[in-house]
């Protein structure tokens, strides 16, 4: 018995550890999660959010989710702030520019990032200037670098431009404040003025696909004499490299503060005579004092000949590597040459394939032990690989791009389904697909097919998409939110796909020239548009990012509305028009997706209150219950009452919410003394402590015409106690957390919410993925 209690006593609950450690853990999480999983944890864990998350990622982050944080989290907290403009989460910049960008609520922030993969070419700098003034560290795309330089914000040291096409802005040179500047060129054209950079730099860091005019570059490198650090990637194959005394040159003559060098170059280099011979000058000129002596740079280099073109590919690059991106070749993986000592550390100059994010199989390759330490989310495959030996590697894999020379076939498939669980976007050439689907007939993949993949960018090759292939093709991909199709399709068959794929959130096409001007495209971009013009075109349903239900035409919720409402519900045969106008009210009152616990109680709760006329009773304050009566209160006339034992928990809504009498906060320093004023149309209990809540219950069960008790699943609050006393009972189950609603006298009452409630069920409305946190 001793040997257990001090088993008992030895055991650390997650509540028990200080202030101090949740403080270092926030430090090291995006402040998006952690609002989400523990802000209506307790008050305790509340005010830990509140004070100590700072950093603020909304990447992938759902429209529903960032107005629950930006409404109750307090951003003049916040120092970090990233917002993205991607497939998953279009229009958020402007979003955020529109309802949350006051300079007041943004004090203490000091890094903003402004990510646009969606290629509009909106300007959001000028329209934030009041925000920029105390911003350290800037990321933005480059057409807003004109507009940047012409703001003063003298604070500003660290700048990530973002370049998807045509030239590096000349304005950079007028930034002259800024000590560290990132250029990542997602496209080809590149062109560098030898006065365009900041003198002031201290780090400059340039990744390209294709880095064009090298020699021009690394001249207009000259004017940075107080440089320290230079990295140069260049990820995908040129014709162009610069051998290491051109490199050795420019840094002793124009860079005297430089102490850390790194680059990967990727090239064809062609020779004349002897191959080896002159790969190995290259790689001597990489060898000399200068690099392995005074400064500690080391290279390795990986070759493969190609004798019939009398050249070779090279990735030349320095060590330690830690690049997210990897190209991976049989004869470049084995076959490598290095200037790295034997006497030196290997361990602290060696290739860490841990950071690699994505990897391109360039050839036939073994697998090696290695590739064990990576931590993938992107694979390119131009050739095959054993998915059996793979599948460690593959388990954070999300994004699949497979060359139409690979020979994939059925059963592979479904086994990499299996090995990459959270894989969800797949590039592939159509031909392809029809091959492995066996022409469209494998149900076993149709269903395995269906429900992974979301995002599909489908390829053509001189090939046509038939109507017939079209309705083969939709049982597999009717569930996908992004789509690309890569050829000139016809606006008939667009109609067809938008009206056949209910999920679809994001269409991407190309378009036969002749109907071009009817979309005004710029000149600049690819023959490709979005799904929005076509709205202006066709009539289709088109559904909401936010749910999978219809989107109705807005209604205005008001207490005529609702009197409309109860009268039709009290008909016998229940119609569109109520599902309608519920659809919306739901859609006003309660944060979507739905809260699978601390919110569960909504749906029923709301249905309740709609179904009666009189004073609402609400036992125990919360994030979810309390401005939802709020609301309801000021939209409705209703009176409510709400009551908490935490006197400051109280406050936090008190303070907040006291804009009409209607809605009235008392603290309960005696729950028995608790609303024995008046009879309640609804009571909602939630209180605590857990074992008050059932003698609150039997307390109001004949002053009350609807008791709604949340976690009613839970053995530990002993409702089983009370439910003599209630005949009339419906349990919501739709959610992880269970809500009953009771009562004494009325069963017309209790089918009336059964049926609220349960078309919630039928409409699957979307509800939040989050892991159960201990509650109070």
């Amino acid at each position: 018995m001793e040997e257990t209690k001090k088993k008992q006593s030895s055991t650390l609950l997650l509540e028990d550890l200080p202030n101090e450690i949740f403080r270092q853990i926030f430090s090291y999480v995006n402040g998006v999660h952690a609002f989400l999983a523990f802000s209506s944890l307790n008050y305790r864990f509340q005010c830990l959010i509140l004070d100590y998350c700072t950093t603020f990622d909304f990447k992938s982050i759902e429209k529903t989710q960032f107005d629950y944080v930006f409404r109750y989290h307090n951003t003049r907290q916040w120092t970090t702030l990233q917002l993205v403009n991607d497939k998953n989460t279009p229009g958020q910049i402007e979003y955020f520019i529109e309802k949350y960008s006051s300079f007041k609520d943004f004090t203490h922030l000091k890094s903003l990032s402004l990510v646009r993969t969606d290629y509009a070419y909106e300007y959001a700098i000028s329209k934030l200037a009041p925000i920029l003034e105390n911003i350290v560290s800037l990321t933005t795309n480059s057409w807003e670098i004109s507009q940047l330089a012409a703001l003063d914000l003298p604070k500003l040291k660290h700048l990530i431009i973002i370049q998807h096409y045509g030239t590096l802005s000349g304005h950079l040179h007028s930034i002259s404040q800024l000590e560290s500047l990132e250029v990542r060129m997602t496209y080809r054209d590149y062109f560098v003025d030898n006065s365009m950079w900041p003198t002031k730099l201290k780090k400059l860091k340039v990744t390209s696909k294709f880095m064009y005019h090298l020699h021009e570059f690394a001249n207009s490198l000259k004017t940075l004499s107080q440089l320290e650090t230079l990295e140069i990637y260049q990820m995908q194959m040129t014709h162009e490299h610069l051998d290491g005394d051109v490199w050795e040159s420019i840094i002793s003559s124009s860079l005297p503060l430089l102490k850390h060098f790194k680059f990967y170059f990727h090239f064809t280099y062609s020779y004349s005579l002897n191959a080896n011979n002159e790969i190995q000058r290259v790689i001597d000129s990489y060898s000399t004092p200068f690099y392995t002596i005074e400064d500690n740079w080391f290279i390795r280099c990986h070759y493969r000949r190609r004798v019939k073109n009398n050249d070779a590919n090279i990735i030349l690059y320095t060590l330690p590597c830690d690049l997210d991106q990897m190209t991976i070749n049989t004869k470049y993986f084995n076959e490598y040459v290095t200037t790295l000592p034997n006497d030196k550390d290997k361990s602290a100059y060696k290739v860490r394939y841990s950071n690699v994010k994505k990897l391109i199989i360039d050839d036939l390759i073994p697998f090696h032990e290695n590739f064990c330490q990576m931590n993938l989310e992107e694979l390119k495959m131009k050739y095959y690989i054993n998915f059996n030996q793979w599948s460690y590697v593959l388990r954070n894999l999300r994004s699949l791009e497979i060359d139409t020379n690979v020979r994939v076939w059925s059963k592979m498939f479904i086994h990499l389904f299996d090995c990459a669980p959270n894989l969800c976007e797949l590039k592939i050439e159509k031909n392809l697909l029809r091959g492995i689907t066996s022409a469209w007939t494998d149900r076993n993949l149709r269903y395995s097919f269906g429900r992974r993949i979301h995002s599909l960018d489908l390829r053509f090759n001189r090939s046509d998409l038939s109507n017939k292939e079209l309705r083969q093709i939709l049982p597999f991909i009717h569930r996908c939110r992004h789509l690309t199709i890569n050829y000139d399709i016809k606006i008939g068959k667009i109609i067809y796909i938008l009206q056949n794929m209910r999920y679809l959130q994001d269409l991407r096409f190309k378009m036969p020239p002749t109907y071009m001007d009817l979309f005004r495209l710029r000149n600049t971009y690819p023959r490709s548009v979005l799904i929005l013009p076509l709205l202006l075109l066709i009539p289709v349903w088109i559904y909401s990012r936010d749910d999978l239900t219809q989107a109705p035409a807005p209604l205005k919720i008001t207490p005529q509305l609702l009197d409309s409402f109860r009268q039709k519900l009290n008909s016998s045969h229940h119609n569109a028009d109520i599902e309608r106008v519920w659809s919306q009210i739901i859609e006003k009152f309660i944060p979507l997706p739905l809260d699978q616990y601390v919110g569960s109680h909504a749906v029923p709760l709301l249905a309740s209150i709609l179904l009666t006329n009189e004073s609402i009773l609400e036992l125990g304050c919360g994030n979810s219950s309390t401005p939802m009566l709020h609301n309801i209160s000021l939209t409705f006339n209703r009176h409510v009452l709400s009551v908490d034992s935490n006197k400051d928990y109280l406050s936090t809504f008190s303070s907040v919410m006291l804009t009409k009498p209607l809605h009235q906060f008392q603290h309960a320093l005696d729950w028995s003394a608790i609303g024995n004023d008046r009879q309640w149309s609804v009571v909602f209990v939630d209180n605590a402590p857990e074992k008050r809540r059932i003698h609150d219950i039997i307390k109001h069960a004949y002053r009350s015409q609807l008791i709604v008790l949340h976690d009613s699943e839970s053995a530990g609050y002993m409702y089983d106690k009370a439910s003599p006393f209630f005949p009339y009972q419906y349990r919501y189950q739709y959610l992880k957390a269970y809500t009953d609603v009771w009562s004494t006298t009325n069963s017309e009452l209790i089918e009336k919410v059964r049926y609220l409630s349960e078309l919630t069920v039928q409409w699957q409305l979307p509800r939040m993925n989050i892991k159960k946190k201990d509650t109070v």
